[in-house]
This record gives C-alpha cells, structure tokens and sequence, in this order.
C-alpha cells in the first residue's frame, strides 16, 4: 500500500512538471500583407503632341523634356512626341516641358508645362502636350478718338500742342496661334516710339514695363514708352486705351508713332532648372520669337 502511495505521489509530480513547461506555439503574421501595391507596378508613361487648334494634328517631330522633382531635382533629359516613352515611380512627382528640347524652347509651339504625379497601374499611361504655333507679328489696328480705324491714308490722329488725344490698339493673334507664352505669369509688351518733342508722353490704361532686350536691340530713335497686354490665344484680342500728351511744338504728320510688339517667352535656367517666364534668359538672350525690325503697326498723326 505505502508503494502504490509513493508512485502514485511520483506520477503527479511528473504532471505537473509537464503542465508547468509546456511550450506555447506563436504564429507571426507576413508582413507581405501590409505591402504597398504601388512599389510592385512598374508604371510607364507615353507621350505625345497635339495641335491645341487643329483637331487630329498630331506634332510628331517635337519633344518633351522631363525633370523628376522628387528630393534632389533631376533632368531626365528629353523624349520623342513620336510615342516616346518612360518609367515612372508611382507616387513621385515630375514635371513634363512639351516643345521643350535639351537646352531651347521649341520655335514652332510655345512650351506647355505640365504637372505629373506616377501612378500605380500596368497600363501605360498616354500623356499629350497640347501645342499652340507661334505668331510671328499680330495684327495691330488703330482706331482714332472719333472711332474711325486707321489706315496708311485715311483717319489719322490730330493732337494740338500741350493737348491730349484718346485712341484705341486692338492686338490680334491669327486663328490656330498664339503670341504669347498660354499661362504665363505676366503678359506681353507693347511699345511706343515717338518723337519726344511731339509728345511729352504716351501713358496706357495697362501697366508701365520696362523696354525688353528685342526692343532696345532695334536703337530706336526718339523715346520708347513699353506697356503689358495679355497673352493672345486663336484670334485672341486686347484693347488698349492709349493717351497721346501734345509736347511744346504741334504734332504732325512727320510725327507718326511706331508701334512694336514682344511676346512672353518661356525657358528653363540652365544652371537651376528654374522656370523663367519673361522675354529673355538668364544670360539676357531672347526668348520665342525673332523680333520684326520693322513695326508692328503705326499711328496716323496729322
């Protein structure tokens, strides 16, 4: 009895020696579940170039330049509007300069900058610049402060000594141009050359700027007064009220006033890659157009 007792005894202990230091099994999750679909997409873009007035015009000859603008800004060169193509990471940012090539804007279409962000897809992702032709001179017209429309022999201005005389400039771009860079961050300039004893001054219900380099590069005679006026989309049109001052001796015929006219240009700081809006460069070189050398338009004094 006492050795079925003590085995008895034993037998417990050996349980609860076993309960007490049994293992617990931990099954730990794959953190492949939390894994970011996007970093597993390798995501491509397209590109291409339309005309922005010519429906079914495809700019194929033209090209786009592509920063990436994620941490440290990168030039990622330029591609082809012919279909050409680029991987992209999904998520980060770019910024794509249709009509842009490798170190000018393009002297067909005006620069179309565009923001882009990578997407996460297999599909290729078919991105178009919309181009506009460039307008090589608007179409200037006069009209007299009776209203009549100047021409080279009828309704000139009349402005008597030390008085003043209102008119109107109507600018026009061509249909399917532009003259002016669309969505730029000023407008374009206007300039007055006129005799400074005809006219003490030539003021503009738009703002005063300061003579761009295309201008000043003619060596105009006589003063130069510049004024903005807006950036001119498919037959677009600004009116200007313009105040002509009479100087100390009277204004006639042998004082007409040329008019000349410089669109806002886009490119990109070649040292920073920083957008410039404006008529020249960072180097002071002009932008867009060549300049006409002779006037854009003119106003009849009699």
């Amino acid at each position: 009895m006492e050795k079925n007792t003590l085995w008895a005894i034993a037998l417990l202990g050996i349980f609860l020696y076993l309960s007490s230091s049994s293992s617990t099994v931990i099954i730990q999750q794959s953190s492949n579940n939390n894994t970011n679909i996007g970093s597993l997409v390798n995501a491509d873009v397209s590109f291409t170039g339309v005309n922005k007035y010519i429906s079914g015009t495809a700019l194929t000859g033209e090209l786009v330049k592509v920063l990436r603008l994620n941490g440290v800004q990168e030039d990622l060169g330029t591609f082809s509007l012919n279909s050409g193509g680029l991987n992209v990471d999904p998520g980060t940012g770019y910024k794509f300069y249709f009509f842009m090539n490798a170190t000018v804007p393009s002297t067909n279409f005006y620069v179309n900058p565009q923001d882009y962000t990578g997407k996460s897809q297999e599909a290729t992702d078919n991105v178009a610049g919309q181009g506009c032709s460039i307008d090589s001179k608007p179409v200037v017209t006069v009209v007299n402060s009776a209203g009549q429309t100047q021409t080279a022999s009828t309704n000139a201005q009349a402005v008597a000594a030390n008085g003043n005389a209102e008119i109107e400039i109507e600018i026009k771009s061509h249909s399917d141009k532009c003259y002016g860079t669309p969505g730029a961050s000023k407008g374009n300039s206007v300039c007055f050359n006129y005799n400074s004893n005809a006219f003490s001054d030539i003021k503009s219900n738009t703002n005063y700027i300061t003579m761009p380099r295309s201008v000043n590069s003619l060596g105009l005679s006589n003063a130069v007064k510049c004024f903005d006026f807006d950036v001119l989309e498919d037959a677009g049109t600004d009116t200007l009220t313009i105040q002509l001052k009479g100087g100390s001796t009277e204004p006639t015929i042998a004082h007409n006033i040329s008019i000349f006219t410089d669109d806002i240009g886009f490119d990109l700081n070649q040292n920073t890659l920083a957008e410039i809006w404006d008529f020249t460069d960072e180097d002071g070189n002009q932008l867009s157009r060549i300049i006409n050398s002779t006037p854009d338009g003119i106003i009849y004094i009699n």
